[in-house]
């Protein structure tokens, strides 16, 4: 171990030095001992760390003694430099053979699936060579895994166009592992992970695993929902104060204990236990996003080997990316609290600034989903779209647009006016399903109605709310729920009397038939009648 540990300045004599703590039966006490000075010492204490603080002291006399007699550490680099070349060998490559193991189990390759399954158990047991800290055998382990992987090179990756990007990509920004350039998501989380897959553990380390996916991604959330909460100042960075996200983050939270309660038992399908581990892996490395992009008192720059910090020019990268379902959700709400939120999300959708003046809990509920719907009909060719006006209207969100064709009764040719349909029937089915969303935390409940605004608003949030807002009577919330299915309601042209379903509008077009609005219906019309 390196006595910098013990906060050692660089410039001590003693600094680089090798120095090792082992307990002796023999004089029952704690025995510290130096490497390249055998002889001064061992130092036996009672407390280790206090033998080893001496023993440094009596190193660094007897360097300064010698002057430039002293002799050179056993390694170059000390031994924590040591562990760290060892380390940085041995981590892609378990990253490596985990995903070709994946990869041999999904193309039915049994013998290659149980070979690179073996090499993993073998690596991870062949990881005490690294920590036994002796420099013959960490330095032969790392040049073998060293070999290993440039072996498997040619086998992960067997496009040599392939491989020149990786080289390229990784050269320019080194923080970056193998992982971030796989696609498909099974390889990616194999890759990600370091594991093998799931379907083929024990039920106690499955049971194991679905607990630790469960404790991380509850990490992550809390972490979410500490950093907009206005109370928590004292650690070193100032939070962002955003009640609605950190209710939603809340909400979250104990949605997940509450799935993993239900799902924790021993008759719980294995099926079910692999799809929720692997989902919670998928969110947990989402939500881990979000939180670097939104907190940079997380930036690391003091780690031991620094491929997996988090820089600024990262936080810029992700923003300029393809932005995710909940990172979109938090570019929509907590815009206002950073500058780079609202350029990031202006840049990627230019014409989505109004819908900032929508309740904050519609745009945790559903305005990811709105935003991605309406572009999908933009981009299908409505050029030049904007929004007037987006605003809470008795309860309802009401959005108007137009465009440059016109506005949304457009006179353009067949097309314009098939994509105006869309957009007028897409927007009117987000008005109905507002109804059933807290404008406080975006929840789909039973709703209760604040005379004020008539803005729904869950029981959850009415518990929170100090005031206690007034509200509409049941029998308002009673006449503002229809009899049919929010996908069968049919709107009526005052001209021509003759009747429509948004719903048959939306679906009619291929490009539409998987919007998020037709899951956000079924969401809706689950809790309407509820309460």
């Amino acid at each position: 171990m390196m006595a910098v540990w013990w906060g050692m300045r660089d410039d001590d004599p003693a600094y680089g030095y090798t120095y090792r703590v082992e307990w002796s039966e023999e004089q029952l006490a704690y025995v510290s001992s130096c490497v390249e000075y055998p002889e001064v010492g061992p130092v036996p204490a009672a407390d280790g760390e206090e033998g080893l603080r001496w023993l440094i002291h009596l190193v660094s006399e007897r360097v300064k003694a010698d002057g430039d007699a002293a002799r050179t550490p056993a390694s170059s680099r000390g031994t924590l430099r040591r562990f760290e070349d060892a380390e940085s060998m041995l981590a892609p490559l378990l990253v490596r053979v985990s995903l070709l193991a994946y990869r041999a189990k999904r193309d039915g390759d049994e013998r290659g699936y149980r070979d690179y399954t073996g090499e993993w158990h073998a690596l991870r047991e062949g990881r005490e060579t690294i920590e036994s800290y002796e420099f013959a055998r960490m330095d032969e382990a790392a040049e073998a895994w060293g070999r290993r992987m440039q072996e498997l090179e040619p086998v992960a990756w067997p496009d040599p166009d392939a491989r020149a990007r990786v080289h390229a990509a990784l050269a320019g920004n080194p923080r970056k592992d193998d992982g971030d350039f796989v696609k498909d998501r099974m390889e990616r989380y194999a890759c990600t992970q370091s594991l093998w897959p799931l379907e083929d553990m024990e039920d106690w380390e499955l049971a194991e695993r679905f607990y630790d996916k469960q404790n991380d991604l509850s990490a992550k959330l809390i972490a979410l929902g500490y950093r907009c909460s206005a109370d928590m100042d004292d650690y070193g960075w100032v939070p962002d104060d955003v009640p609605a996200l950190r209710r939603y983050y809340r909400r979250l939270l104990f949605d997940l204990d509450d799935e993993y309660n239900r799902n924790s038992r021993l008759n719980t399908p294995r099926e079910t236990t692999i799809r929720l581990a692997h989902q919670w892996a998928r969110d947990n490395f989402v939500y881990g996003t979000v939180l670097k992009v939104i907190d940079p008192s997380g930036d690391s720059t003091d780690t031991w080997h620094h491929r997996h910090d988090f820089t600024e020019d990262d936080r810029q990268r992700v923003l300029a990316g393809e932005i995710s379902m909940p990172l979109l959700r938090h570019l929509l709400t907590g815009h206002n609290t950073r500058r780079m939120l609202d350029t990031a999300l202006r840049r990627h959708w230019p014409w989505a600034g109004p819908l900032y003046d929508l309740p904050d809990g519609w745009k945790l509920g559903l305005g990811a989903e709105l935003v991605r719907d309406m572009q999908t009909i933009i981009d299908a060719g409505l050029g030049g779209f904007r929004i007037n006006l987006a605003e809470a209207r008795f309860g309802q969100m009401r959005i108007t647009w137009g465009c440059d064709a016109g506005d949304e009764d457009t006179d353009g040719g067949s097309e314009a006016v098939s994509l105006a349909a869309a957009m007028d029937a897409l927007l009117f089915l987000y008005q109905l399903v507002s109804i059933h969303v807290c404008s406080q935390c975006g929840r789909f409940a039973a709703m209760r109605y604040t005379r004020e605004g008539m803005l729904p608003v869950c029981a959850e949030c009415l518990k929170q709310d100090d005031p206690k807002p007034e509200l509409l009577d049941e029998s308002a919330k009673e006449a503002s729920q229809p009899a049919e299915p929010i996908r069968d309601t049919i709107v009526y042209d005052t001209d021509t009397g003759k009747g429509t379903r948004p719903t048959d509008v939306l679906r009619s077009d291929a490009r539409f038939r998987g919007l998020n609005i037709f899951r956000l219906m079924d969401q809706a019309d689950a809790v309407r009648h509820e309460g």
